[in-house]
């Protein structure tokens, strides 16, 4: 199996994900997060990556780190409320 080594950024990170490979979106948009930690779209990029690749206790914790940058995103609370169902 061939490794995936992160390169772009976040134009690549969306470039995979527009092409439907979430699992090397992902590693491009933790690397984004892990340089930028208060990123909010890396991530809620991530959380929802996360989401498509069915990590759903992985895309909880990225939602609630967003959620603590900007507590009074609406939508992104939405997002961790149906994250936190789809987990049961």
């Amino acid at each position: 199996m061939r490794r995936w080594r992160s390169t772009g950024g976040p134009r690549f990170a969306r470039h995979l994900w527009a092409r439907d490979q979430y699992f090397q979106a992902i590693t491009e948009w933790r690397a984004i997060r892990d340089q930028r930690p208060k990123d909010l779209d890396a991530r809620l990029s991530l959380a929802r990556a996360f989401v498509k690749a069915g990590d759903l206790d992985a895309a909880v914790q990225e939602y609630q780190a967003v959620l603590q940058l900007d507590p009074g995103n609406k939508a992104v609370a939405g997002e961790l409320l149906a994250a936190q169902r789809a987990r049961r």
